[in-house]
């Protein structure tokens, strides 16, 4: 093997080792939009971009822990979450969030001494607090999230007593004396439901009050709570689930970092005149990732920093004269601006220079290999979108019969009135777009014959 392939071989396999991402990951994140100081600021986030996008690099800016700035990150995956009932959910990421706060000892100067024993004396009791907090929650994953709950009264007669309430549950405990009116005891009874989400509400004030003492022991100017991965969640009860931590927020330093995609995400709808959920640009500012190729010119500047910050790891700007003609950018066109398809296509090219098969990577090879590659996008309809694989498979199986075999091409336009009137065949195509299948190529052009306005995207 020459230099060059044992340096293109370490290319490959740093490539392949860092291609998913992860906190140890040594690709660092591409900052061309400033996205970095927006997302460490006090402020609801929800980061939108597809699949490979970027966006778990760009949370490895929070750090989970404490950080250098004033603060703690609370880090969660909400794969690990996807397959569990509404509202249990909440009660399981409840659960994590407040097993993840932690109590170091504070550092005080040696001469303050009744400083040091009230700030132990607060530790202690705030622990206290969130052990009992946290075992109530547990209790309450054994309970029915409905059940019901039947009270009797008895007239002339004293109840005494009392009613042990705690999280997803509600048991009386009663005794009576029991009296009677001339000679006749009478009887009423009360019969209601409870179910957990309405217990979880009448918790909120309780849990804001542990995240203020909190961040008031600590002197923390924000708690940021990230939510990666948030689009596993199912899409009928995200806005509901997003709705119960947005209100956690409210007047506590509580800050919610939600990673999704977009198309995929529903944070806000209205339910028989009630408004559920945040609402974009108003609770939650959105951070958009993508690069797209409506805009070519950003989109192979951020692919050539990618590919830069490699050659510069390890000394192999020789490359970029492995690209011939037009393969850089049909490099970038193949990858539909998705920096994760980018790496992938990139080191099947370099392995096939490694053992010969190819001397240049050009507009050709770049095709075959993208062709290659589609079955593992295909795949990624069965793992991510299951719920909607059907419908899925239908538009994609339609797009390419009739754009692809019977037209001959690997574009199509689809109408601005279109979109209007087909929301549900619309929000197909975007998932497909989401999906890497299909790539917006212009998000507002015009047809010479009917003066109309068209989406245009390429297979």
């Amino acid at each position: 093997m020459t230099e060059r392939d044992r340096i293109l071989q370490d290319v490959v396999n740093f490539i392949e080792e860092n291609i998913r991402n992860s906190t140890k990951t040594e690709v660092n994140y591409i900052d061309l939009k400033n996205q970095k100081s927006r997302i460490l600021t006090n402020q609801n986030h929800v980061i939108f971009g597809r699949r490979g996008a970027g966006k778990s690099s760009l949370l490895n800016v929070l750090i989970d822990g404490y950080n250098v700035k004033n603060g703690i990150t609370l880090k969660l995956n909400m794969e690990d979450f996807k397959d569990i009932t509404f509202p249990n959910i909440i009660t399981h990421i409840l659960i994590k969030m407040f097993q993840k706060f932690d109590f170091p000892v504070q550092k005080t100067k040696w001469f303050e001494f009744k400083k040091k024993r009230y700030l132990k004396k607060q530790r202690k009791k705030l622990k206290n607090t969130l052990t009992t907090m946290v075992k109530e929650l547990k209790d309450m994953l054994q309970e029915p999230e409905v059940y019901t709950l039947t009270e009797t009264n008895q007239n002339n007669h004293q109840t005494s007593g009392k009613t042990k309430s705690g999280i997803g549950y509600n048991k009386l405990k009663v005794s009576r004396e029991k009296s009677t009116m001339n000679g006749k005891k009478t009887e009423s009874t009360r019969t209601y439901e409870k179910d957990k989400l309405l217990n979880l509400r009448d918790k909120i004030v309780s849990y804001k009050d542990i995240l203020n003492d909190y961040s008031n022991l600590y002197n923390f100017d924000y708690i940021f709570l990230v939510l990666d991965d948030f689009y596993f969640i199912p899409r009928d009860i995200q806005s509901k689930f997003i709705d119960y931590f947005h209100r956690l927020t409210k007047d506590t330093p509580l800050f919610l970092k939600v990673a999704s995609i977009k198309f995929r995400t529903r944070l806000y709808e209205e339910d028989n005149g009630t408004y559920i959920g945040t609402e974009i640009n108003h609770d939650i500012m959105p951070i958009e990732l993508d690069y797209t190729l409506d805009d070519f010119k950003s989109t192979t500047q951020f692919m050539r920093n990618i590919l830069n910050q490699i050659n510069n790891k390890f000394n192999s700007h020789f490359i970029n004269e492995l690209f011939s003609g037009e393969g850089f950018n049909q490099l970038c066109l193949a990858s539909g601006g998705v920096p994760r398809d980018f790496l992938s296509l990139i080191t099947g090219l370099l392995n096939k220079i490694i053992s010969k098969e190819i001397s240049k990577i050009n507009k050709v090879e770049v095709t075959k290999i993208a062709i290659e590659q589609i079955s593992n996008k295909i795949n990624s309809i069965k793992s991510d979108s299951a719920d909607e694989l059907n419908n899925l498979e239908i538009t994609l199986h339609y797009i390419k019969n009739e754009v692809v075999v019977k037209r001959k091409r690997n574009t199509f336009f689809i109408g601005k009135d279109e979109m209007d009137n087909n929301p549900e065949e619309y929000g197909l195509i975007k998932q497909l777009m989401d999906l890497r299948l299909i790539h917006l190529v212009n998000s507002n052009t015009s047809s010479k014959n009917d003066g109309k306005r068209y989406e245009a995207y390429m297979v």
